[in-house]
């Protein structure tokens, strides 16, 4: 016995009911993904969450359409149940049609930009695609508006509607199917490419290929279903149709979800193949599209700036020790400024960038600030001439480094005061602190005797040099003092540093360690072939459904 379009309805309702809860699932797990699972320090990919939402909230909104169908079909309308689910024009029959539609080119479109990105960003290669996608959507509104137009009584296999919806199906099954073929070619090529070249020791690109091409083989499948029945003027094209905003939903989310929970990716992978290029060659955001997610960051991490920040400043401590000694106005051909010069300043221009990167990543937070704090803090201690020595401040632009810049640079440093180290005053001695050294002879001449006066004079300026010893010795001993509360004060805010980042881990592992132990099964369930069997099964049931009704 054929199905009729009351049985149909009731058979399409159940379908989408049960493939919207998987839906419902993925969309929840692309959500995890985007969110909890992108790398540290990279921001989320909004473009992406947006489409997730909106596939899954017109998902949603054609399931409630079909229920409010099915209660005015079997409840309002009973005994004209068929004629109401043949009224064409019916504002719900028109509104769950465009949702579908909607859908359709919301998937497709997602398609479209990935092929875009992995092409390198080059619009030639998929303009022909482009031109069938433009089809699929000047077809959708024919429908639409065919659909408006009709009169009471017609069916939705009148030669008028029966056109553009026969062009409609086959535009979004060449769409479908090509870019799938298009962005697997790419990942092929790119992955043999990388193996001559030796840039990966081991590992494969082949399971990304797998991915897209088993989740667009799904879809191209039931589309493939879907063209014959309608062909054949069956019934069960609805229960196809209605099944299939909520698969485009689960193709769009399988991807991300299977390649950012590591799934389609061989473990010894070596995530450094696309580290300095992405899928294509073309540089572009990590989450931009699900295949890239594999690329890595060049960017400074907050350990790196952080301990940047602690090697400058101990030279700069180190710098001003030997500024402050004696022998640095004995003798200044020694230029005690000059130490760690060069040094200094690449790390501090070093620091300034990677600061400005992170801001501009990140905003402004805690981190940030106490990092510029701590570059404010080391520029003020090289004096006030640190604009003339190429040390700009965050809020200034970084000037482009130039050969007189840079020699100058050295010269500037040598100049700079330091402010910031504050020793104790220089009791006045009795004596002189300056002495004149004269020549060794090796028969020195013999010095006369000396009287009681001068044997006393000169036991009062030996004491006099033990006390200018003692006083250096106590400047000393109390720059040492300062230059340990410094480092006390600079291990303070490191280890404020490492207890935010230690509690931001702990919590972090704390939400992530049940939802991966939720998910193992998961994990462990969707293999290689997993999608395969998943196609294969469903175009079974299919077959097993249409013999069922139609005999």
């Amino acid at each position: 016995m054929a199905i009729n379009e009351d049985e149909s309805k009731l058979v399409a309702i159940f379908v989408q009911s049960c493939l919207w809860g998987a839906f419902a699932v993925m969309f929840l797990l692309t959500y995890w993904t985007l969110v909890y699972r992108r790398p540290l320090g990279r921001p989320i990919n909004w473009p992406m969450l947006l489409v997730s939402i909106l596939m899954f909230m017109l998902a949603t909104m054609q399931l409630a359409v079909n229920f409010t169908r099915i209660v005015r079909g079997f409840v309002m309308n009973a005994g004209h149940t068929g004629e109401y689910f043949n009224e064409l024009a019916e504002f719900t029959q028109v509104f769950g049609s465009a949702l579908y539609i909607v859908q359709t080119f919301l998937g497709d479109g997602v398609a479209i930009y990935r092929c875009y990105i992995v092409w390198s960003r080059r619009s030639i290669y998929i303009l022909v695609p482009f031109v069938t996608y433009i089809g699929s959507i000047v077809t959708g509104i024919g429908i639409l508006i065919t659909m408006g137009e009709s009169t009471t009584g017609s069916l939705v296999f009148i030669n008028e509607l029966g056109h553009w919806i026969s062009s409609f199906f086959a535009l979004t099954l060449t769409t479908s199917t090509t870019f799938p073929v298009m962005i697997a070619s790419r990942i092929w090529y790119l992955n043999s490419q990388s193996t001559r070249d030796h840039s990966r020791r081991k590992g494969s690109l082949h399971p990304i290929a797998r991915v897209v091409v088993e989740s667009g083989a799904i879809y191209s499948g039931l589309l493939v279903a879907l063209l014959i029945l309608y062909a054949q003027e069956s019934w069960f094209q609805y229960v196809v149709v209605d099944a299939l905003s909520s698969l485009i939903g689960i193709v769009f989310s399988v991807i991300i979800v299977r390649i950012g929970l590591g799934i389609a990716i061989d473990p010894d992978t070596v995530q450094g193949s696309m580290s300095g290029k992405t899928l294509g060659g073309s540089s572009t955001r990590p989450n931009s599209v699900a295949v890239n997610t594999m690329s890595s960051s060049g960017t400074k991490t907050l350990a790196k700036l952080t301990s940047l920040s602690t090697q400058t400043l101990s030279l700069l401590l180190e710098r001003q020790r030997l500024q402050s000694f004696p022998s640095a106005s004995l003798n200044p051909s020694s230029q005690p400024k000059n130490q760690h010069a060069v040094q200094i300043t690449k790390n501090l221009q070093q620091l300034r960038a990677g600061i400005l990167d992170m801001e501009e990543q990140d905003g402004r937070t805690e981190a940030v600030v106490l990092l510029r704090g701590q570059y404010d803090r080391m520029r003020s201690m090289l004096g006030e001439n640190t604009d003339g020595i190429n040390i700009q401040s965050l809020d200034l632009p970084a000037p482009q480094p130039t050969t007189s810049t840079a020699s100058s640079s050295t010269d500037s440093l040598t100049r700079a005061p330091s402010p910031q180290m504050v020793l104790p005053p220089t009791p006045p001695g009795n004596g002189s602190t300056e002495f004149n050294y004269t020549p060794y002879k090796d028969d020195p001449d013999t010095d006369p005797p000396l009287d009681d006066a001068g044997l006393l004079l000169q036991q009062r300026m030996m004491m006099t040099e033990q006390d200018d010893h003692l006083d250096r010795l106590s400047q000393s001993i109390n720059r040492q003092h300062h230059i340990s509360l410094q480092i006390n004060d600079e291990l303070e805010v490191h280890s404020g540093l490492l207890e935010e980042l230690d509690t931001d881990i702990d919590r972090t592992h704390s939400r992530l360690s049940g939802a991966r132990r939720r998910l193992d099964r998961v994990a462990q369930g969707a293999k290689e072939n997993s999608s395969a069997v998943a196609i294969g099964v469903i175009i079974l049931i299919l077959l097993i459904l249409i013999i069922i009704f139609k005999t």
